[in-house]
C-alpha cells in the first residue's frame, strides 16, 4: 500500500511539475505580449490601437492554422514518444510551421496592398514577421509534447528579454508607430525561434512539410479546420464590429481582453499541457479521462469567475486608470461581467476539447467547432447591430454557453464509441484487449491475431514469431502484449518472451521476479523454472528478459558469442514450441541492439512493427539485417501513432514504403483491407 501511495504521489508530482512549467511559460510569454499591448494602448490611443488589434487577431488566426497542421498532431501522437522519434517528428512539425508562416505572411502582405493608413502599415509588418512567430510557437509545443516545459520557458524568457529593451529603444528613437511595434515583436520572436533549434538539437525541415501533412492527414486538416473556424469566427466578428461600430469599438474590445490577461496567462498555460496530459492518461488509465476533463474545465471556470470578481471590485478603485488610461478603462469596464461569464463557458469547452483531441476524434471535434463558430459569429454580429460592442460581447456569452453544452455532448459520444468507460474503477493499463474488449483498438488486435492463426495453420501447429522494429518507441511491446491476449482469448496456448524488458510489467502486474531469458540462454536456469503464468489469462505464460550484467564483448569473440547465442536461442525456442501453440518474442530495437538479430534468426518468422515517422532508410537497413540472419519476414504491423491506444485506420503510405523497401523479398506480403486497422502477417508469397 505504501508503495502504491508513493507511486501515485510520484505521478501527481510529475504532472504538477508539467502544469507548473506550463503556467510559468505562459506567464513569460504573456509578459512580452502584454507589455507591448499595454504600451501601444497608452501611447497610440483607441484608433491606432484598433489597427494593432486587427493585426493581432490576424496573427491569432495564423497561429491556429499553424497549430492545426503542425503542432496539434505532434501533441496527440508524440506526447509519449521516445527522444529519437520525437526529434524526427519535431523536425517535420517545425518545418511545417515555417511553411505556414511563409504562406500566410505572403497573404498578409497581399492584404496590406488593399488597405490604407495605419492598418496597411500594421499588416506589412505582420506579413514580414509571421514565419518567425510561427516557428517560435512550434518550439513551445514541441517541448511540452516531450514533457520538458522548462525548455519552453527558457525560450520565451529569451524572447521577453530581447523584446522589452527593444521597446525602450523605440521610445528613445521616437519610432512609436504601429509598424515598428509589430515588426519589433516579430523580429525578437525570430531570435528566440533560432535559439529553439539549438535547445532541441533539431533542425527544422521545411522540405518535409508535405510529408508531415500527408502522414497525419487524418488529423492535421481537420485540426486546421477546427482551429481556423474558431479564430476565424473571432476575427470576422472583430472585423464586423469595426465596420458596424468603428475602430474605437475594436480598441475597447481589445482593452477588455487585456484586462482578462492575468487569467488568460493561467488559461493558456494550462492549455499548453492539457492535451499531452490527456493523451498520457488515455494510454495509462483511460477510465480517468472523463474525470480529468471535468477537473480541467471546472477548475479553469472557477478561476475565471474569481478573476472577474477581482476586476469588478478593483477597476473603479484606480486599477482601470492605471492600466488603460482615462479614455479606455470606463467603456472597457462595462464588458467585464459578460466577458467573465463567457470565459467560464470557454473553460468548460477547453476541458472537453482536450478529451476529444486525446481520443484522436479529429473529425468530430472539427465538425463541432464549425457549428460552434457559426453560432459564435452569428450571435456576435447580431449583438453588434443591437448595441455595439456591449451587444457583441453579450452575444458571445450566449454562443459560448451553447457551445459548452455541445462540446461535452460530443465528448460523451466519442468516449462511448472509443470504448472508454465512464466508471472510475481502475483497469489494466495499456491493454485494451482485456480492459476495453469492445473498443475499436481491441478489435484491431483481434484481427491481427486471426492473421497470425492463419500463419500457424500454414506452417504447422507450433510456431515462434519475433516482433521487430528499427528503433525504440514504435509501440512494439504493446502490440505483442495485446496480440498475446487476443490469441489466448481463443484458447491458444501462448508463451510471450520478453526480450526487450518492457512486457513483464504489463503481463505480470505486481508480480516480482528476476529469472528470465538470459538465464536460460546462458544455461543458469531451465526454461520451465523461469516461465511464469500471467494472471490476465490462464492460457498465457511469460518469460521475463532476465537481463544479466556482463562485460562488453567485441571483435571475433563477439561473433563467436553471437553464434553461440543463436544456437542457444534455437534450442530454447524448440523447447518452447513443444509446450505451446505459439511463441511471441518481443525483441530489442533491431538497429540498436545486436542481440536482437540472434534471437530473430532462431525464430520461424519475423513481423515488422512500423512507426509513423520511421525513415525508409531505417526500414531498408533493418530488412538487410534480417536477410543476413536468414530471417523470413511474415508481414508488417503499422501503428498510425506511437501510442498503442491509437492504432490507425487504412493509411496506405506505410504499406507503400514497406513494398518499396522489400521488393526483392518474394516471401513478404502485406495484407490490406479497406476496413483494416493494422497490416497483418502471412506466409503466403505475393500474387502478381
Amino acid at each position: 500500500m505504501a508503495d502504491q501511495k508513493g507511486h501515485s504521489g510520484g505521478i501527481r508530482s510529475r504532472i504538477g511539475r508539467r502544469f507548473g512549467w506550463g503556467l510559468a511559460d505562459q506567464m513569460m510569454c504573456s509578459l512580452s505580449n502584454a507589455a507591448l499591448s499595454f504600451y501601444v494602448a497608452r501611447e497610440l490611443g483607441a484608433a491606432q490601437f484598433g489597427a494593432f488589434s486587427l493585426a493581432w487577431v490576424t496573427y491569432a488566426f495564423a497561429l491556429n492554422a499553424s497549430r492545426g497542421l503542425a503542432t496539434d498532431p505532434l501533441l496527440v501522437r508524440y506526447s509519449s514518444a521516445e527522444l529519437p522519434a520525437w526529434r524526427r517528428a519535431v523536425s517535420r512539425s517545425t518545418g511545417t510551421s515555417m511553411i505556414v508562416g511563409l504562406i500566410l505572411g505572403a497573404c498578409a502582405l497581399g492584404g496590406a496592398a488593399a488597405l490604407t493608413g495605419t492598418p496597411r502599415l500594421a499588416f506589412i509588418a505582420l506579413g514580414l514577421s509571421l514565419p518567425g512567430l510561427m516557428l517560435q510557437d512550434s518550439w513551445r509545443y514541441a517541448f511540452f509534447a516531450l514533457g520538458r516545459g522548462s525548455q519552453s520557458f527558457i525560450n520565451d524568457t529569451i524572447w521577453t528579454i530581447t523584446l522589452l529593451p527593444a521597446i525602450v529603444v523605440l521610445k528613445i528613437t521616437h519610432h512609436t508607430s504601429v509598424f515598428w511595434f509589430v515588426l519589433l515583436w516579430g523580429a525578437t520572436a525570430s531570435i528566440a525561434a533560432c535559439i529553439g533549434a539549438i535547445q532541441a538539437r533539431v533542425i527544422p525541415r521545411p522540405d518535409a512539410a508535405w510529408e508531415w501533412v500527408s502522414n497525419h492527414r487524418d488529423l492535421g486538416p481537420r485540426y486546421l479546420v477546427e482551429n481556423t473556424a474558431s479564430s476565424g469566427s473571432a476575427q470576422l466578428r472583430t472585423y464586423c464590429l469595426g465596420a458596424i461600430a468603428g475602430l474605437a469599438s475594436v480598441g475597447v474590445l481589445q482593452a477588455a481582453t487585456l484586462l482578462m490577461g492575468p487569467f488568460m496567462v493561467v488559461f493558456m498555460g494550462i492549455s499548453l499541457v492539457t492535451v499531452p496530459e490527456a493523451a498520457r492518461i488515455l494510454q495509462d488509465s483511460p477510465q480517468h479521462l472523463r474525470r480529468y476533463c471535468v477537473l480541467v474545465g471546472g477548475g479553469l471556470a472557477t478561476m475565471a469567475l474569481l478573476w472577474g470578481v477581482v476586476l469588478l471590485i478593483a477597476l473603479p478603485r484606480g486599477l482601470g486608470h492605471l492600466l488603460l488610461g482615462e479614455r479606455l478603462w470606463r467603456p472597457a469596464y462595462e464588458l467585464v461581467l459578460p466577458f467573465t461569464i463567457s470565459l467560464m463557458a470557454s473553460c468548460l469547452i477547453s476541458g472537453a476539447g482536450a478529451g476529444l483531441h486525446a481520443l484522436g476524434a479529429a473529425r468530430r471535434s472539427a465538425r463541432t467547432m464549425i457549428i460552434y463558430s457559426s453560432i459564435f459569429l452569428a450571435c456576435g454580429v447580431a449583438g453588434a447591430f443591437w448595441d455595439g460592442v456591449v451587444g457583441a460581447v453579450w452575444g458571445m456569452v450566449i454562443a459560448t454557453w451553447v457551445g459548452a453544452l455541445l462540446w461535452w455532448q460530443q465528448l460523451r459520444v466519442a468516449m462511448r464509441q472509443a470504448g472508454v468507460p465512464a466508471t472510475w474503477r481502475r483497469r489494466p493499463t495499456g491493454l485494451p484487449v482485456t480492459a476495453y474488449p469492445g473498443s475499436a483498438v481491441a478489435e484491431a488486435f483481434r484481427f491481427a491475431a486471426g492473421a497470425i492463426e492463419r500463419v500457424r495453420a500454414v506452417r504447422g501447429p507450433q510456431v515462434a514469431m519475433a516482433f521487430v522494429s528499427a528503433a525504440g518507441g514504435a509501440g512494439k511491446s504493446a502490440v505483442v502484449a495485446n496480440l498475446a491476449l487476443a490469441l489466448a482469448e481463443g484458447g491458444t496456448r501462448v508463451l510471450v518472451v520478453d526480450g526487450d524488458s518492457r512486457l513483464a510489467a504489463r503481463l505480470l502486474p505486481g508480480i516480482p521476479g528476476e529469472a528470465g531469458l538470459e538465464h536460460v540462454l546462458t544455461g543458469q536456469r531451465a526454461l520451465a523454472e523461469c516461465v511464469e503464468a500471467s494472471p490476465l489469462n490462464s492460457a498465457m505464460d511469460v518469460l521475463r528478459s532476465g537481463r544479466l550484467t556482463t562485460g562488453r564483448v567485441t571483435g571475433a569473440a563477439r561473433m563467436q558469442a553471437g553464434a553461440a547465442r543463436m544456437q542457444a536461442a534455437a534450442k530454447v525456442l524448440a523447447e518452447a514450441r513443444a509446450n505451446y501453440d505459439i511463441v511471441l518474442i518481443d525483441t530489442p530495437a533491431l538497429l540498436r541492439v545486436a542481440d536482437a538479430t540472434e534471437i530473430v534468426g532462431a525464430s520461424d518468422a519475423a513481423v515488422i512493427v512500423i512507426s509513423p515517422e520511421e525513415p525508409i532508410r531505417a526500414h531498408r537497413e533493418m530488412a538487410e539485417r534480417l536477410r543476413l540472419v536468414e530471417a523470413e519476414v511474415a508481414g508488417y504491423i503499422y501503428l498510425r501513432a506511437s501510442m498503442p491506444s491509437a492504432l490507425g485506420l487504412g493509411d496506405p503510405a506505410p504499406f507503400d514504403r514497406a513494398r518499396s523497401a522489400s521488393q526483392s523479398s518474394p516471401n513478404v506480403r502485406v495484407l490490406e483491407d479497406s476496413d483494416d486497422t493494422t497490416a497483418t502477417a502471412t506466409s503466403q508469397p505475393p500474387q502478381e
